[in-house]
């Protein structure tokens, strides 16, 4: 069978190793201006690996520890209305635990902030249940 006009033969890569062979924000632009025909210069690669380092693709296991599960387990059960700065690091330290990251929402700006942790908690949490 005769390949179609301009095609090459270049191995196919699953999405999954896609994903992996993308570290952080300075492989993606790197990906995407090879792919537009622009080679990487020695200065081009020292920006990926700054950007990699500043905005890097979270591709860790998102895990709750026994004790970080019974810690929040108790938070919810407490159901507190209004959250003090004592709970802000709790949520914080347990958030950026699991999600291996370093967020650091506003602590005056509203909750909407702080809810986007604790449902992304939550939704770790509630595979275990």
């Amino acid at each position: 069978m005769a390949r179609p006009k301009g095609s090459t033969n270049k191995k196919l890569v699953s999405k999954q190793e896609q994903k992996e062979s993308v570290a952080g924000l300075g492989d993606a632009i790197k990906k995407f201006t090879s792919a537009m025909g622009i080679k990487a210069c020695e200065q081009c690669n020292a920006r990926a690996r700054f950007l990699n380092k500043a905005f890097p693709f979270n591709t860790e296991k998102r895990e709750m520890t026994q004790d970080q599960f019974d810690a929040w387990k108790v938070f919810k059960e407490s159901e507190k209305k209004i959250i003090k700065d004592e709970d802000m690091t709790f949520i914080e330290d347990t958030y950026n635990a699991i999600y291996h990251t370093q967020n650091l929402p506003c602590r005056t700006c509203g909750g909407q902030g702080w809810l986007q942790l604790v449902k992304g908690i939550d939704s770790i949490y509630n595979t275990y249940l």
